[in-house]
């Protein structure tokens, strides 16, 4: 099973660090090529004044970078497609923003009526900003793999706090029964099919789904059963090692999982086979012990080399 993790988790919170940042470039802007001592020059209205003019520019630059990457963490998470995420960034991150910038400055010095590529921001101001917006840029990715890394780590922990349990837990899976005689066997469904009662083991079982009212049972071959119990009913009398309730109305067969991707508050969307109309999403109340059941159904196999 492919585990994607997704953007939506990755917090920035950095709107003073954003407002520092501009700050400090529109000053180098301001400074930049003029041979006169700092204090000198902050001392004069036109430091100010040429400060405070281009400070908004600097802004809207850096909050639009800012948009982006929250865009894109959204729906191309670095943790996806890689070279697909790094053009979309290169091009909305960096082209866009130099493109806008070039702009404004054109309709600037077009309104002053002076050639922009005769002036000092063609030769100096529009190369360095261009250049904040590539650092920017940069900071961001950091930012995101650091954070990523982050959360790993703690994942890993987590997995690592798991293990001790493991003996315990090897005995109750199915999946990995010693065989031995304290080992119990799965129980089965009893369902109606073409008019017969039919028993389905459970590692036959891909989901269980609860729609228009109703609860079927969903095998790893396509067929949709409907069944009388409950979901509570249903999730009381299943290996709790092989199966996990994601939501109020599913209950899904770790072998059904063919990938799943970190959503918008910290949520989880799965990929199902047999596939599913409506998007499957592991609510942010189960997504710590999804995560948790998936890591320790893993390492289970791993260490067993057992699979379905």
């Amino acid at each position: 099973m492919e585990l994607v993790t997704g953007d939506e988790s990755i917090r920035y919170n950095d709107f003073p660090l954003r407002i520092i940042a501009a700050l400090l470039a529109t000053h180098y802007l301001v400074v930049y090529g003029i041979d006169i001592p700092l204090f000198k020059m902050m001392a004069g209205i036109d430091y100010w004044l040429s400060l405070f003019a281009s400070l908004p520019l600097a802004i809207i630059q850096i909050e639009l970078v800012a948009y982006v990457v929250r865009r894109l963490d959204k729906k191309y998470p670095w943790t996806g497609n890689l070279l697909k995420r790094a053009l979309l960034q290169f091009f909305w991150g960096i082209c866009v923003p130099g493109i806008i910038e070039f702009l404004l400055g054109l309709a600037y010095f077009t309104l002053r009526g002076k050639d922009v590529f005769k002036t000092f921001f063609y030769t100096n101001d529009y190369p360095l900003a261009v250049l904040m917006i590539i650092v920017v840029n940069f900071y961001y990715v950091a930012f995101y793999f650091a954070k990523v890394a982050l959360t790993y780590r703690k994942e890993l922990r987590a997995a690592n706090r798991e293990i001790q349990h493991l003996t315990d837990a090897v005995a109750s899976l199915h999946i990995h029964g010693s065989g031995d005689e304290t080992h119990h066997e799965p129980a089965t469904f009893l369902v109606t099919k073409n008019l017969a009662s039919v028993p389905i083991r459970q590692e036959a079982i891909a989901y269980f789904i609860h729609e228009e009212g109703a609860n079927f049972l969903v095998t790893h071959e396509g067929d949709k059963i409907f069944i009388p119990e409950t979901l509570d009913q249903i999730g009381a009398a299943l290996d709790s090692g092989l199966f996990f309730q994601v939501n109020r109305k599913f209950i899904v067969n770790y072998y059904a999982v063919s990938k799943s991707r970190t959503i918008d508050n910290g949520k989880i969307e799965l990929h199902i086979a047999p596939a599913v109309q409506s998007p499957v999403i592991v609510s942010q109340k189960r997504a710590k012990d999804y995560r948790q059941w998936v890591t320790r159904l893993e390492l289970m196999i791993k260490s067993t080399g057992k699979t379905a």
